[in-house]
């Protein structure tokens, strides 16, 4: 019985106490981890897209030979990271909606 007296003392004087607002924001980092990191991620890649796209039209419109393959992986990887960016965005919540 002491023992158990003085685990259970021990555990009160070492939980800690969160601000709510740290708490929350906590919460939202464990149920969506890098956040910010994906969309910094999805930006840039997109942004290389959409650059090598450019340098591709620049040089079909120059009279340079441009293969028509690497045309649609340019156009395929700014669709899909455009979309991947577009998807990951912040979204209201679940209650907001049902109200």
């Amino acid at each position: 019985m002491p023992f158990k007296k003085i685990l259970s003392i021990i555990i009160g004087c070492c939980t800690l106490t969160l601000d709510p607002n740290i708490r929350n924001k906590l919460l939202e980092e464990s149920r969506n981890p890098f956040k910010g990191l994906r969309r910094i991620v999805w930006f840039l890649v997109s942004a290389c897209a959409v650059i090598g796209l450019l340098i591709m039209i620049a040089r079909f419109i120059s009279g340079e030979s441009v293969l028509i393959k690497d045309f649609i992986i340019q156009s395929g990887a700014l669709i899909l990271f455009g979309s991947l960016m577009t998807f990951d965005r912040d979204r209201p919540d679940d209650e907001n909606e049902k109200q």
